[in-house]
């Protein structure tokens, strides 16, 4: 009699030890869940000024193009046209806002630097090669509308923000702006706290749950 309620006990712990994993795993996607949210949130908010800049930047650019005429040809042969926009991605470069540049797609497909507003050494020259790492930078001359590029990384969020600026049509220019977001440290740290604490818990139960299975089929093969 007491070896039956000795085997019965052992499948209770083994279905307790399966429920209890059960709801950590829930609870680590549901702390993943809350990360993105936070993050999310936090892209939102820092993005909405940045956006809104961007966008009057381009609007401020195509309405100093004469717009009967091609746009990189009038960039690249009208000093005047040039510096007046370099001046205007010079004074979007900040603290954040690392980058800020004008690019063309020529007619081999291949993406070049019409104006940088970076200073000194670090300006790229007209025509100068853009070699892209996302494949959304290709996606823009389908939607014509802008798009957001996000990398992740341990302290920060980077994002390039890409804005369309169309001409009869057709995807002539794209103001191009890199910034980054910089994470909420306490947050981050007490997410990452709980995420290793949840998966270190749940680590210790599955090897718990699979010592008692060994035993439990050890003892059912001597008992046979």
């Amino acid at each position: 009699m007491k070896t039956f309620f000795e085997l019965k006990d052992s499948h209770l712990l083994i279905i307790f030890a399966v429920i209890i994993s059960f709801i950590l795993f829930l609870l680590l996607l549901g702390t993943i869940k809350l990360e993105e949210n936070i993050e999310k949130k936090m892209i939102q908010i820092s993005t909405a000024d940045v956006k809104s800049i961007v966008l009057n930047s381009a609007k401020s650019i195509k309405e100093t193009l004469d717009k009967d005429k091609n746009y990189v040809e009038q960039i690249l042969e009208n000093r005047n046209f040039h510096n007046k926009i370099e001046t205007n991605l010079e004074t979007l470069v900040t603290q954040n806002i690392k980058y800020a540049y004008l690019l063309y797609k020529d007619n081999r497909g291949v993406f070049r630097f019409l104006v940088d507003g970076a200073k000194g050494l670090n300006k790229a020259f007209p025509n100068q090669k853009f070699d892209i790492d996302n494949k959304k930078w290709l996606m823009l001359f389908d939607t014509k509308a802008p798009i957001i590029i996000q990398n992740k990384y341990l302290k920060q969020i980077s994002i390039t923000y890409l804005v369309p600026i169309i001409q009869n049509n057709e995807v002539i220019l794209i103001l191009a702006i890199d910034f980054s977001i910089k994470k909420v440290k306490e947050i981050n740290d007490i997410i990452s706290i709980i995420k290793d604490t949840i998966i270190i818990v749940i680590f210790i139960l599955l090897l718990f749950l699979f010592v008692l299975l060994i035993q439990s089929k050890r003892y059912i093969s001597v008992k046979q």
